[in-house]
């Protein structure tokens, strides 16, 4: 199983990254992969609203993740990224 960590609500401290790591390699049946966005810093975010969506969207388009792409977040945090989500392609149009 691979587990990517995207878009947290705040930044992602690099220490707790590493326990976190270190726990899913000695369980040695999972990848965990933590997109470099969740050490970005705006605010008390991770990073802008635009570079949470591009996580999720790198995220969405990676292969690796084909056979069973699941999402977990915050209800707040699921709306505020579809909102983002629908301006940025209405401004791709």
């Amino acid at each position: 199983m691979r587990i990517a960590v995207v878009a947290p609500s705040c930044t992602l401290k690099r220490e707790a990254a590493a326990a976190v790591q270190a726990i899913v390699t000695a369980r040695a049946d999972c990848e965990l992969v933590i997109h470099p966005q969740c050490f970005l810093s705006e605010g008390h975010f991770a990073g802008p609203d635009e570079a949470r969506l591009l996580a999720l969207l790198d995220v969405m388009a990676d292969g690796r993740n084909e056979g069973d792409l699941r999402f977990e977040m915050a209800d707040e945090l699921a709306l505020d990224l579809f909102q983002v989500a629908a301006n940025r392609l209405e401004h791709l149009r």
